[in-house]
């Protein structure tokens, strides 16, 4: 009679187990189920700012290369430079690269040209940075020997 006894109280302690583990398992399923929403909400988040992020970069590139070139055909009306801005993702960040192209060729500004165009287009990249703030700083400017020379 005991070893019944025993075996029952055995039985109804692994139902009482299976019990549990079953609404954990619908726990974890419910957890699962949650997690793989958020997960697709992440991916559509990240495909949405990367869309802005592009949208921005090349408003961005468009009106800082409008006035940095046109300040450089101001200065150099004959061959004028003109100034190049392209994105490119490195270490997991973007960066921008910068080039001064000139008769179809690119150059590095710090490398290939001479000084007289790198500090124009420096001086003309501060200006239209200065131009992209929001909000915009007073319309003033205080130069103290912006130039190298």
């Amino acid at each position: 009679m005991r070893d019944i006894q025993a075996i029952r109280h055995e039985l109804e302690r692994r139902k009482g187990q299976r019990e549990q583990l079953q609404k954990q398992l619908h726990i974890a399923e419910q957890e699962a189920r949650i997690c793989r929403r958020m997960g697709r909400n992440v991916e559509d988040a990240r495909v949405v700012i990367q869309q802005v992020a592009q949208l921005t970069q090349q408003e961005l590139e468009y009106h800082v290369s409008e006035l940095v070139s046109l300040a450089l055909a101001a200065v150099f009306p004959d061959n004028p430079y003109t100034l190049e801005l392209e994105f490119v993702v490195r270490r997991g960040r973007t960066e921008a690269d910068i080039w001064l192209v000139r008769e179809g060729e690119r150059d590095a500004p710090l490398t290939a040209t001479g000084g007289g165009a790198v500090d124009v287009a420096a001086f003309a990249l501060r200006v239209s940075l200065w131009s992209l703030q929001r909000p915009r700083s007073r319309a003033v400017l205080i130069l103290d020997e912006p130039f190298k020379h």
